[in-house]
């Protein structure tokens, strides 16, 4: 975990109170930085779909795109890790809709831990 996420992450739920820390970190799992958090929630969408975004975002190739993906840890078992695993295939209005249900599930049980929602 980077020492500057742990920092934070200490600020929020210690120091201010917070009862619950949302860590946006594509690499939460490679990081080790999921052993700060109580639950984790992941965002993930069908290899295409990702493929797709990453080239677009990134301005590379569907080759380059794949070759960063691979370098992570594959999907399914970052999903296998999470508590609350939501798809993101459909329209931005159905993911919000999923992620504040997910994140209705586990707001009673957060108090004061660490959320994480991972981000595909």
């Amino acid at each position: 975990c980077q020492p500057e996420t742990c920092q934070q992450v200490w600020w929020h739920s210690i120091c201010k109170g917070e009862p619950m820390v949302v860590l946006d970190a594509p690499l939460l799992f490679e990081s080790k930085a999921n052993l700060l958090c109580k639950h984790v929630i992941i965002v993930h969408c069908s290899e295409a779909t990702q493929l797709k975004r990453v080239s677009e975002r990134d301005g590379v190739s569907i080759e380059e795109a794949q070759n960063a993906i691979n370098a992570q840890m594959p999907t399914d078992k970052k999903i296998s890790m999470s508590d609350v695993p939501i798809a993101n295939d459909g329209t931005l209005e159905q993911l919000e809709r999923k992620v504040e249900e997910g994140v209705g599930k586990l707001r009673a049980e957060a108090k004061g831990h660490v959320l994480r929602l991972v981000g595909l």
